[in-house]
């Protein structure tokens, strides 16, 4: 497993049910990479750890939570630390490609993504 970034980055989650996208605040990224699969995964905790419950962010990492198979895309901002999950694709085109978000107190979950990248963003679609 390869540290990507410690540090928070926002990360952007749509639902299937065309609503509004929620911006949470992701850290602790981390890539496994081989032969079998790609495996991109986040820290979401940050949001549940928020002093205000009422707070959108406390709010939206709930309703992730609630809803996890529900999740139709997570976005990301393109930067540099991205850089080693685009080589891990390439090198391992055929292995399954897997994002997995992590919480405090709840479980953690796994979902197959297809993915888009354009000139900004990088955008894990969630394949059902």
């Amino acid at each position: 497993m390869h540290s990507l970034r410690k540090a928070n980055t926002h990360v952007d989650v749509t639902y299937r049910d065309g609503g509004p996208t929620d911006s949470l605040i992701a850290r602790n990224f981390t890539l496994d990479s081989n032969e079998e699969r790609v495996l991109l995964s986040m820290d979401l905790s940050v949001n549940e750890r928020t002093r205000s419950k009422d707070s959108n962010i406390y709010l939206d990492v709930k309703k992730l939570i609630e809803r996890a198979s529900e999740v139709e895309s997570f976005q990301l901002s393109i930067e540099k630390w991205l850089d080693p999950l685009k080589s891990a694709l390439q090198k391992y085109r055929d292995a399954s490609r897997e994002v997995e978000i992590r919480f405090k107190d709840s479980s953690s979950h796994r979902y197959r993504y297809k993915i888009d990248v354009d000139e900004y963003n990088l955008t894990l679609f969630i394949l059902f």
